[in-house]
C-alpha cells in the first residue's frame, strides 16, 4: 500500500504565511474583515471556504479522471511546524487564524491506463469549521509541484498530474481552524466523497526544498513510553545500527487491571531484542523478577520488537520469506497443491483464499507488504483479514518491502511483522492481538530522531 515516495507539504498552510510575507493572493487568504464565522464565498488555486463543500458546474469527471474508486487509502497528519522563507511558525499561529496545515498522504489503486487529477478538484472539509480547505503543493515521482506561481519554493508549477500506475502522492494543504478530528476528504465532483479520515500527529513528515520548509516532528521524549524509551538507551549504547521502536499514542496496549509493561533487553553491535510483559508492578529493566513466576504466564506475554544485521542488503530481503520455526511466522509458504480463488476484504483489495483443510490462508498485498491470515478456518481467517485491511486503509506500514503473518489460534492472534531497510531486518509480534501487531509496526520510528526510516542502513 505504501511506496518509497517521499512527504510533501500541505497546501494552504504554507499560502497563509507567504501572503503576509510577501504579498501573494492565495486560496484560503482572508481579509482584517473576515473571519471563520463569516468566510468570504471563494476560491483560488486550490482552497475553498464557505459553510460547506464549494459548488462547480462538474457535476461529473471528465473521461480518463481519476475518481473515488481509484483512492485506496488516505493518511492526514497536522502540521507541527513550518517556515518560508527563513521565517519560523507554529501552528496554530497562522496570521489570519482560520487555517491550520495539514499534510495527506493518498494512495492510488486500479490505475490500468493513463488517468489525470486535478489537484485543484480535491478538497478538505473540517466538519467542525465553516472553512475548507484544498492543497497547493504535491510531491509524485520523487519530483515535488506548486499548483500555482505566487507560492514559494523553488518548484516547477503544476496543477494536475497524470498517473501511469498504482502510486501514492503526498499533498499540502489545510483546512479551516480548530484543527479537527477528522476530515472529510472529497473531489468536486458531484457526489465523489472520498471518506473521512482521522488527523494524526505523530511527527513522520519532514521535506524541505527551495524557501519552503515544513516539519511535523515533536521531540522523541514526547512519543516514546518510559519503557521503551529505557530499552532503548539501553540499546543505544550496545548497537551500532540504526533503531526502531514503537511509538505513543498509536502503540500503546492496554493492561489486565492494574498491571505495569516491563522489558527484557539484549543487544549485540548487530541486533538487538526488546521482550515486553505484564508484570503486577514496575520493576527494572531485565529484572530477574520477570523470570519468577507469576510473571512467566503466557497470559503476561505482550510481544517484542527486534533487529538484525545480515552481510547484505540481498541477504536480508531474503529473510523476509526464509521459512521459520514458531507460533507466529510473519510469513508461510501458500499451498502449492491448491489453487486460491479471489476473495474481496474491502476498501478496492482483492485478497487469494488457499481453503486448504487442515491450514487455510488468506494472503493479500498492500504495497510491498505481502500480509497472511491462517490456521482457523477460511471464514474466520477472512474476517480477521478484512479488519486487517480497514486499520491499513488509514495507517502505513513501513515504506519498505515487509510480511505480515497472523496465526489465529486458541490462545491469541500470534502476529509477527518483518521488514528490510538495507541491510537490517526490523520485526515486531504481539502474541494475543493481530490489532496491536499492527499498530506496533505501523508506529514505529527512527529512535531517537521520531523519523519514519532510518537514515541509512548499516555501516
Amino acid at each position: 500500500m505504501k511506496n518509497h515516495l517521499k512527504w510533501s507539504i500541505t497546501t494552504a498552510a504554507l499560502i497563509m504565511i507567504t501572503g503576509t510575507l510577501s504579498g501573494c493572493s492565495t486560496a484560503h487568504h482572508m481579509s482584517g474583515s473576515e473571519n471563520a464565522t463569516n468566510p468570504p464565498n471563494r476560491r483560488s488555486s486550490s482552497g475553498h471556504s464557505g459553510s460547506g463543500p464549494h459548488k462547480t458546474t462538474a457535476n461529473k469527471p471528465a473521461p480518463n479522471t481519476v475518481t473515488a474508486a481509484n483512492v485506496l487509502s488516505v493518511r492526514i497528519e497536522s502540521a507541527q511546524s513550518m517556515s518560508v522563507n527563513g521565517n519560523h511558525f507554529t501552528p496554530p499561529k497562522l496570521i489570519h487564524g482560520v487555517l491550520e496545515p495539514v499534510v495527506a498522504k493518498v494512495q492510488f489503486t486500479n490505475i490500468h491506463a493513463p488517468l489525470s487529477v486535478n489537484v485543484n478538484s480535491l478538497m478538505l472539509v473540517n466538519p467542525s469549521s465553516p472553512v475548507s480547505g484544498g492543497f497547493d503543493y504535491f510531491t509524485y515521482d520523487g519530483k515535488t509541484f506548486k499548483v500555482n506561481s505566487s507560492l514559494p519554493g523553488n518548484f516547477p508549477v503544476r496543477d494536475s498530474l497524470v498517473l501511469r500506475q498504482n502510486s501514492t502522492v503526498t499533498f499540502v494543504g489545510t483546512t479551516g481552524t480548530p484543527t479537527p478530528a477528522q476530515i472529510r476528504v472529497q473531489f468536486m465532483y458531484k457526489d465523489s466523497k472520498i471518506g473521512l479520515y482521522p488527523v494524526a500527529n505523530e511527527g513522520t513528515l519532514d521535506f524541505e526544498n527551495g524557501s519552503v520548509k515544513v516539519v511535523s516532528t515533536p521531540s522523541y521524549a514526547s512519543i516514546w513510553s518510559s519503557t521503551v524509551n529505557e530499552s532503548m538507551q539501553y540499546v543505544l549504547s550496545r548497537t551500532h545500527i540504526p533503531l526502531l521502536a514503537p511509538t505513543s499514542p498509536t502503540y500503546a496496549p492496554t493492561p489486565y487491571g492494574t498491571q505495569k509493561m516491563d522489558a527484557k533487553v539484549s543487544a549485540s553491535p548487530t541486533s538487538y531484542n526488546v521482550y515486553l510483559e505484564w508484570a503486577n508492578e514496575a520493576l527494572p529493566l531485565n529484572s530477574p523478577a520477570l523470570n519468577q513466576p507469576p510473571n512467566t504466564a503466557l497470559a503476561n506475554l505482550i510481544g517484542g520488537f527486534r533487529a538484525q544485521v545480515y552481510s547484505n542488503s540481498q541477504t536480508a530481503l531474503e529473510q523476509l520469506k526464509a521459512p521459520e520455526r514458531g507460533i507466529d511466522p510473519a510469513y508461510i509458504r501458500p499451498p502449492t497443491h491448491e489453487s486460491g480463488t479471489s476473495v474481496g476484504l474491502g476498501h478496492g483489495i482483492q485478497g487469494t483464499l488457499y481453503p486448504s483443510k487442515y491450514n487455510p490462508v488468506v494472503q493479500w498485498h498492500e504495497g510491498e507488504w505481502t500480509l497472511q491470515v491462517t490456521d482457523m478456518g477460511a471464514q474466520y481467517d477472512i474476517q480477521e483479514a478484512k479488519k486487517l485491511v480497514a486499520y491499513f486503509n488509514t495507517a502505513l506500514l513501513p515504506e519498505t518491502e515487509g510480511v505480515f503473518g497472523v496465526n489465529l489460534a486458541g490462545d491469541g492472534e500470534h502476529t509477527s511483522a518483518k521488514w528490510v531497510f538495507g541491510d537490517v531486518v526490523y520485526s515486531c509480534s504481539d502474541y494475543h492481538s493481530a490489532l496491536q501487531a499492527a499498530k506496533m509496526a505501523v508506529s514505529m520510528r527512527t529512535y531517537p530522531s521520531g523519523q519514519r526510516k532510518p537514515s541509512s542502513s548499516h555501516p
